[in-house]
């Protein structure tokens, strides 16, 4: 859905550009003075492509820290263009839209100040990227061993042993999700323990082996989280 509305954006403002390109030559020729035009065109252009390859090589794929970085930068590259557009035209109407000196500092400063914030965008955008990483990989235990209690409240019938295991999984659920060094050894014991309660469970054990199996569980998270 991103890819889709930045493809329209990066489209829209091609179109957009081309328009204002013609317009402009357009005007200038009906005064006589095309060659008035050509600096503030050249450097509009210049403006335009830089736009394009950033909506279309890098804010086509935004990761999965979510689309706020992207948006940024998108809201960046709006402003530029339009800071452009406005510059430039405003020289062409004033008559002095060639290549003049205070027309090419202008556009390399506003080029100059998209670059910077583009850059601040992505690398603020690589390092919520990394951050989230780092946080799927510290929960992913808590989240498997919350997955196969649901898994095994699917096929548990027994009522006393549905009810121990709903709690079991309340605690876990609620409980701290970030793993540590210290609880890695508790969180590898409770995902076996539970892989032992879903096959005695299949095979239809005796509900005392299970129960005893889910107090141990219980005990199991409780060091794990104290």
């Amino acid at each position: 859905n991103l890819m889709k509305k930045t493809s329209t954006l990066a489209i829209t403002i091609a179109i957009l550009g081309l328009v204002w390109v013609f317009a402009i030559a357009a005007y200038t020729m009906l005064f006589e003075l095309p060659w008035l035009c050509w600096g503030s065109i050249t450097c509009t252009v210049i403006a335009i492509i830089a736009a394009e390859v950033y909506l279309l090589a890098f804010r086509k794929d935004p990761g999965e820290q979510g689309t706020e970085p992207g948006a940024l930068g998108i809201i960046f590259t709006i402003c530029f263009l339009l800071i452009t557009v406005l510059l430039n035209s405003v020289f062409v109407l004033l008559r002095c839209g060639d290549f003049n000196w205070v027309l090419l500092t202008l556009n390399l400063l506003a080029i100059a100040c998209y670059v910077v914030l583009l850059l601040w965008v992505e690398q603020a955008s690589a390092r919520l990227a990394r951050q989230l990483e780092k946080t799927e990989q510290k929960t992913a235990p808590s989240i498997n061993i919350a997955r196969k209690l649901g898994e095994l409240l699917a096929i548990t019938e027994d009522a006393e042993i549905r009810s121990k295991l709903l709690k079991l999984k309340e605690a876990v659920d609620y409980g701290t999700n970030i793993s540590t060094n210290a609880t890695a050894e508790k969180e590898v014991q409770m995902g076996a323990l539970l892989d032992e309660l879903a096959q005695l469970t299949i095979a239809h054990a005796d509900r005392l082996i299970i129960l005893n199996k889910v107090e141990t569980a219980e005990m199991t998270w409780k060091m794990r989280s104290s």
